[in-house]
């Protein structure tokens, strides 16, 4: 559920509104978004609907269940489990862009690859790198790497 939540909250949200995350327990920051939307009705149900589905509908058809496990390029594929920084890299870059995705082909496979090759995203992930921290400085890189 947190998850859908992250989707939800942070893939069409604004660079200003992301560096505005307060310091330094972004569960405190998901759950006031949530009563936000819950309480002000304003809230595209459709639009979020078709970014969720357009989303992982190509993860699906292309990872399948290695969407959000790191790659190991020395074995040449997938190891280990879920990893949270992937699905917000992976998951929120390429629903941000679900426009785009809608009709244009991705390779996600490549993106992924040269994520794990990045140091933007590698230096921002693991111990010592705050939630906070880790969230303001991999959305924008996932929403870069996905924008086609």
């Amino acid at each position: 559920m947190e998850l859908l939540l992250r989707f939800l909250i942070f893939r069409g949200m604004n660079d200003s509104t992301l560096k505005s995350i307060p310091n330094p327990d972004i569960s405190v920051f998901l759950t006031n978004k949530m009563i936000d939307i819950s309480e002000k009705g304003d809230f595209d149900y459709d639009t979020e609907k078709e970014a969720f589905e357009v989303t992982f509908r190509i993860l699906s058809e292309q990872l399948s269940g290695n969407s959000f496990k790191k790659y190991d390029y020395q074995k040449d594929k997938f190891v280990g489990g879920f990893i949270v920084s992937m699905f917000e890299v992976v998951a929120l870059g390429m629903g941000y862009n679900y426009e785009k995705l809608r009709s244009t082909q991705v390779d996600v496979l490549s993106v992924v690859k040269k994520l794990w090759k990045d140091k933007r995203f590698t230096s921002s992930i693991g111990g010592g790198v705050s939630t906070r921290k880790r969230v303001q400085s991999i959305l924008p890189l996932g929403r870069e790497m996905f924008g086609v």
